[in-house]
Order: structure tokens, then C-alpha cells, then sequence
């Protein structure tokens, strides 16, 4: 963590530091106790960092790690569920102890949900104690297709600041990757550049995941990371983006 820090500053990059998760989680999305020991595991877990590192210029925001969707929160009374005993106390603690902006990056896939469900569930989203909402576009793990993927956007967007009263800012998170029947592999630049595009009209910042996988030289995926990098060096270079690509912390 420190020497993440250190590197951050002397680069002139921000930092939001996740906080904890357990893939208990996804079988017990609605379940009060899980939920509310993973808030307090979270919450313990900030406490400690902010501690430690909380003087680091480069430290700039929190991470909420579990990924809520749709289909598991499709009734108020379920969303409030995760909302009580998840998503406001760690949000609030976080905010208290700090007072920077709290981030949670949900997902959806358009084979369980439509977009109009989609957008009551930002809505919902928005309604939390959050600073930040970031959605994945689930084209990485076909959770959505191009052709569909504005139509989502937007229905975020309008539960979000039309259906909802969100103050806070709406991020996309673009998956550079693409599945494979055993591995995932670098997306080619075409399809980043077209989600880039896509996803523009509606959001005030774009994250993607993930840079050391997908885009970096060094990284398992090696050349094919360093040819999706290049090209989008060189795109930048001559036209570039009204919005930035950041890699998020994991």
C-alpha cells in the first residue's frame, strides 16, 4: 500500500483504496447478517488504512468492493436490504472519517433484466449514501452487446439525475478484455474505441479494467496487451477524448 502511494504521488495519480469482499457474497446478496459483517469487515478495514496512509496527497477516494445488480435487488424492499446494511455504513463511516467521495461499480446483464428495470435500480442506487456510481459494461463477460449498450447507459443515466435525485457523479468502467472458452484476452482497440464512443453522451469519467492484464507490456497477455495500449496511445496522440481512462485500483 505505501509504496502504491508513494509511486501514485511522484506520478501525479489518485488512488481509491477497495475495501473488503468475500465471494459469500453472491449467494447471500440479500441475506442481513452476511451483509452487515461484511460492512463491518470493511469498515474495520478503512479505519486501519486511514490510519496508516490517510496523509497521502495520493489517496483520493474509497472503493466499495461488492458489485450489486439488478436481478438480485428487484424489489425495494430487497435493495433496501443492501442499502441499510451494506452500502450506507460503509459509506458513511468512510465519509466520516475522511470526507472522500465513496465509489461502488454495479453491473447488469441483459439476458435477466431490461433496461427499464435498469433504471429504476440506479435510481435505487442513487438514493445511497454514494459520491460515485460506476457501471461495467458487460460486454467483457457477454453480460451486453454493442448494439445494446447505449440503451443501458442511458436508462442509467435517466434513473440516476431524471427518475432519481443523485448528486453524485455517473463513471463508466470499460472491460478491455473479451471471453474466451478458457481465458480472457486484450479486446481489440475497435471495439474499446466504439464502447469509448458509445458511453461518452453519459457519463463524466471513464475507468477501465483492468490495465495490467490487458494493457500492459509487462503483464500476462504481454504483446497483444502492448498492441491494445499502443493503438490507444496513438488514438489519443491525434484526437484526444473529452474523457480520460483510468486504471482503478483492485
Amino acid at each position: 500500500m505505501p509504496g502504491l502511494l508513494e509511486a501514485a504521488r511522484n506520478n501525479n495519480i489518485g488512488v481509491y483504496v477497495g475495501l473488503y469482499f468475500n465471494e459469500e457474497f453472491w449467494k447471500n446478496t440479500t441475506e442481513e447478517e452476511i451483509l452487515n459483517s461484511h460492512a463491518q469487515r470493511s469498515i474495520d478495514l478503512a479505519k486501519d488504512i486511514w490510519d496508516q496512509y490517510g496523509d497521502y496527497a495520493s489517496f483520493i477516494g474509497w472503493y466499495i468492493s461488492h458489485e450489486p445488480a439488478p436481478y438480485y435487488y428487484n424489489s425495494e424492499k430487497n435493495f433496501n436490504i443492501l442499502k441499510d446494511n451494506l452500502v450506507d455504513p460503509i459509506a458513511d463511516y468512510c465519509e466520516k472519517i475522511s470526507s472522500l467521495p465513496v465509489a461502488i461499480a454495479p453491473f447488469f446483464n441483459y439476458n435477466f433484466s431490461n433496461s427499464s428495470v435498469f433504471s429504476t435500480f440506479m435510481k435505487r442506487l442513487g438514493s445511497c449514501n454514494l459520491d460515485i456510481v460506476i457501471v461495467q459494461d458487460g460486454i467483457g463477460v457477454e453480460h451486453c452487446t454493442l448494439s445494446e449498450l447505449e440503451e443501458y447507459f442511458a436508462a442509467g443515466s435517466r434513473g440516476l439525475y431524471e427518475e432519481g435525485n443523485f448528486k453524485g457523479a455517473f463513471w463508466a468502467d470499460i472491460e478491455t478484455f473479451k471471453q474466451m472458452p478458457d481465458s480472457f484476452i486484450p479486446e481489440s482497440f475497435d471495439i474499446v474505441l466504439q464502447k469509448l464512443r458509445i458511453v461518452d453522451d453519459y457519463v463524466s469519467n471513464i475507468v477501465i479494467y483492468q490495465y495490467y492484464s490487458n494493457m500492459c507490456p509487462d503483464g500476462p497477455n504481454n504483446e497483444s496487451a502492448k498492441e491494445l495500449r499502443d493503438n490507444y496511445l496513438q488514438y489519443i496522440s491525434n484526437e484526444p477524448p473529452d474523457k480520460e481512462l483510468h486504471a482503478p485500483e483492485e
